[in-house]
């Protein structure tokens, strides 16, 4: 059964922690882990973010266990959806990732939509947390 996680951000820089605690996670233990992103030059801020974080490491990308792209592709049954459209397919998905986004008024209200289309279409695959 698929789980959908959202994770409460108030501030940009916590955005960006929890990205790599999750991308670092997944990583480590092996679970191949895809970054939906819709705009080209958010996969390349996280691209290079990735490159040089933590600063005298990086996190070896893309690899079969840890990519960034503008569609869902598969193989990789862990996804961190940084689109603003919910993941409507999530038969083959282990756990969606998305972001309860407090940074603006609008990305607060984009979380909130897609909150309520998960709450409509999956609504016993719901988790918040306020960390990871």
């Amino acid at each position: 059964m698929t789980r959908i996680v959202f994770i409460r951000v108030q501030e940009k820089f916590s955005k960006l922690e929890k990205l790599y605690q999750i991308a670092y996670k997944h990583f480590f233990q092996k679970q191949p882990l895809l970054f939906l992103i819709s705009d080209p030059v958010a996969l390349e801020f996280l691209d290079q973010f990735f490159w040089d974080t933590p600063p005298h490491s990086f996190l070896p990308h893309p690899t079969p266990l840890l990519s960034i792209e503008l569609s869902v592709i598969e193989n990789y049954p862990y996804i961190f959806n940084l689109s603003p459209k919910p993941i409507l397919k999530v038969e083959e998905i282990n756990t969606i990732y998305e972001l309860e986004d407090h940074t603006s008024p609008e990305r607060l209200r984009q979380s909130q939509e897609k909150h309520k289309c998960y709450e409509e279409r999956v609504p016993h695959c719901l988790e918040k947390r306020g960390g990871y």
